[in-house]
């Protein structure tokens, strides 16, 4: 028998010459048969079926595949024909006797053959290393099969697969039965069971255990022995998230389609209460997929109105907190950070979702022996989810859908920024920093942040602070001791390095919050900016301030610390200016500079905080046109007096100083001022910072560019980021104006 690579290239000729010559005159009937003669190998020996399977897998992505050499209007023909007679027969009344048959339904009932065993009698008279990997290739083979004819181009789209928000499969209407019956949901959710823990339902396509089960009701079920693959078990997993964007229109009413997320919902919470292949890299990332693609093919008014839904939520928020503490929580023993931004994507979009649904008519349902809390939850693990259910969501109102997030989702926020922050403590921080530094890589993650965050501010401002506030007392008490004992740079060195980690991540975090308030944050969620205020009337631009604040002084106090480092330098060389040069090349001031994942995080910050509050949109009062037109006189003639033999920006020094500057806070109170409501609240932020008004801040931001500039001239993403802000601050139209009139500007270009 020829070698497996070997029937591999000659089944993709025969699949390429066949969809070639679909069309060709005198061969068209004898190449359109070649779905019915492979099906033939299905019904030979258990080698012969795997052939069978491989080309009736290769046929379907070959008729699927676009290529280059051939027009749209050729590979169109040719899919529709394909589609027509072997995806999805459509009946007709010409006398044919053409026999054709449905691949999907094949890799169906190949499957099902599978999973009730009906093989294992002929594999064991095999030798057992040889019947196991002819079944785990049959199996391969099969569920590849069926996924190919689940993405398969059905009406000319073209999607991009790169997209996982907006995916609808426009399966054909002669699936229907397969797929509305829910039949084979059950199947592919046992088939993955029994791949997952060696045990799968007698009954193949029995449904889920029910959400109220009991543990000892779950293992009462009869089970028998499945060939344990974890590489199977993701690949079931795959399917399932595929059949989860059937288009609506497939099932005939609205009580199938419920009836099919019931299904889903209830295959999930199996898998969540034992944590089913969890461990597994592969079977974690494709069911985080899973999790992610269920919010978005389902609105969240038929989430809550299909039964389970309390219980689902809550195991997947235990899901969500053990994923994000280090290590992975459930997974165990590897790091899920690239997984996690499929899990957040769900809980953005349910909070999202929240104020849209419309649950007013929604009658409650039996309130007797309410569900589990969520901290019982965690505490007895996600095993002891189905035990004293009552509600289990059927029928909740939006009131108490609001009150299962408000539970939830701070947690999960919560446990997010702190698994993150105790990872830079763990064997992995190494690659949690090197991923920090590149934050287009956490940009997946980042965007999810701002709406859970302002879904419940107040808690989760008051978790930020509960980390930053001591660690930043910390650090300032490093940096004081490594100064004085430049000597012992040894182990402060290495404590510094991990508290600038740290710190690098809560900035990023901040940043990314402060960035969301015009990221669609405040918008999805207007109707909890009031009911979200805490007692002393704070509403989210207060909690914006309280966060940066935080950062500014930070920010304020390395910059301050290294300017007065750079003047003892300078008084103790004779009271000449210190070059970039020779403060590089200092020993002192390499030990105390701030590392590159932290300022990267501090520009990023300053990157979004620009976009929210450094602008009239916002509520920044306009400039009025004398100060600018003075503003601007002066800034020319300050220009004329550098090209005279003055210093530049990022020469001159004393940037750090921006909080003392001469155009500090306003002395007229802000209820006095005639301004409109939004400047009001603007005003109000600033003045809760505490830093003196927004111009001052600003001339802080600029403080710190050039600084880091100066500091940091020989990292060459340093100097960009540098130069990425300061272009933002000055060719925006309200910030580009708002710098004419700061001192620092004009000190600086003196």
């Amino acid at each position: 028998m020829l070698e497996s690579f070997a029937v591999q290239a000659l089944v993709q000729l025969l699949c390429r010459i066949t969809k070639y010559a679909w069309f060709d005159d005198g061969a068209s009937v004898n190449i359109r048969t070649i779905v019915v003669d492979a099906t033939k190998f299905l019904e030979a020996s258990i080698r012969h079926c795997a052939i069978g399977l491989t080309i009736l897998n290769d046929l379907t992505m070959e008729m699927n595949y676009k290529n280059r050499n051939r027009s749209l209007t050729q590979q169109r023909k040719v899919s529709v024909s394909f589609r027509d007679i072997c995806l999805g027969p459509i009946p007709t009344t010409t006398v044919t006797t053409t026999r054709h048959v449905n691949v999907f339904e094949t890799a169906l009932s190949m499957l099902h053959q599978l999973a009730t065993r009906q093989t294992l009698s002929t594999l064991s008279s095999m030798p057992p290393q040889e019947a196991a990997a002819l079944h785990e290739g049959l199996l391969e083979q099969s569920l590849r099969l069926l996924q190919a004819c689940l993405n398969y181009d059905f009406i000319g789209t073209n999607p991009d697969e790169s997209m996982e928000d907006v995916v609808t499969l426009h399966v054909p209407a002669t699936w229907q039965r397969v797929i509305v019956t829910g039949t084979t949901l059950r199947l592919l959710f046992n088939l993955y069971k029994g791949c997952a823990t060696g045990r799968i339902a007698m009954m193949i396509d029995a449904a889920a255990p029910p959400i109220t089960a009991t543990p000892g009701e779950i293992a009462a079920q009869p089970t028998g022995e499945f060939p344990v693959s974890l590489r199977r078990a993701a690949q079931t997993l795959d399917v399932l998230c595929s059949l989860m964007s059937v288009r609506r229109s497939i099932f005939p009413g609205d009580t199938e389609r419920r009836r099919y997320l019931g299904h889903i919902l209830r295959g999930v919470v199996d898998i969540l209460r034992e944590g089913q292949g969890l461990k597994d890299q592969g079977c974690f990332h494709e069911f985080s997929k899973l999790l992610a693609r269920i919010k978005n093919n389902y609105q969240l008014v038929e989430l809550v109105r299909t039964e389970g839904y309390s219980e689902w939520v809550k195991l997947v928020a235990v899901f969500t907190i053990g994923a994000c503490q280090p290590g992975g929580g459930v997974g165990g023993g590897e790091s899920h950070s690239n997984h996690l931004h499929y899990i957040l994507s769900l809980w953005s979009k349910l909070v999202a979702s929240v104020p849209f649904a419309k649950l007013e008519g929604v009658t409650s349902g039996p309130s007797g022996g309410g569900s589990a809390g969520l901290a019982s939850m965690l505490m007895g693990g996600a095993g002891s989810a189905g035990a004293g259910a009552g509600n289990n969501g059927l029928g909740l109102n939006k009131a108490e859908v609001d009150e299962l997030l408000q539970e939830c989702v701070p947690q999960i926020l919560a446990s997010y920024v702190k698994g993150r922050f105790d990872s830079l403590l763990g064997e992995d921080a190494a690659e949690t920093r090197e991923e920090m530094e590149d934050l287009e890589r956490m940009e997946d993650q980042l965007e999810h942040v701002p709406l859970l965050a302002r879904y419940q501010y107040a808690s989760v401002t008051a978790s930020i602070m509960s980390l930053f506030d001591p660690l930043h007392v910390q650090y300032k008490e490093a940096r004081s001791a490594l100064r004085a004992n430049p000597a012992a740079a040894g182990s402060l060195k290495k404590n510094l390095e991990i508290m600038e980690s740290q710190l690098a991540w809560l900035v990023t975090v901040i940043g990314a919050i402060v960035g969301g308030a015009t990221q669609g944050g405040g918008s999805y969620l207007a109707h909890h900016t009031m009911s979200s205020l805490s007692g002393d009337g704070i509403g989210e631009e207060g909690f914006d301030a309280d966060l940066s604040q935080r950062v500014l002084r930070l920010m304020a106090g390395i910059d301050d610390d290294m300017n007065s480092l750079t003047r003892a330098l300078a008084s103790s060389s004779g009271g000449g200016r210190v070059t970039n040069q020779q403060l590089a090349a200092h020993p002192v001031v390499h030990l105390l500079r701030p590392s590159t994942c932290l300022e990267m995080s501090v520009l990023y910050f300053m990157s979004q905080f620009r976009k929210s509050y450094i602008s009239e949109v916002s509520g920044m009062p306009a400039i009025p046109a004398t100060t600018q037109q003075k503003a601007s006189e002066a800034l020319l003639a300050s220009s004329a007096l550098a090209n005279a033999g003055g210093t530049g920006l990022v020469s001159g020094g004393g940037m750090g100083g921006g909080m003392n500057d001469e155009g500090g806070r306003t002395s007229t109170p802000i209820a006095e001022l005639n301004i409109s409501s939004k400047s009001r609240i603007f005003l109000s932020m600033f003045e809760r910072m505490g830093l003196g008004t927004h111009q001052n801040v600003v001339s802080v931001m600029l403080g710190k560019v050039a600084n880091t500039l100066r500091w940091r001239g020989d990292n060459e993403d340093l100097v960009k980021g540098s130069l990425d802000v300061l272009h933002d601050l000055i060719y925006s139209y309200a910030s580009g104006r708002l710098l004419l009139i700061t001192s620092t500007m004009q000190k600086n270009c003196r």
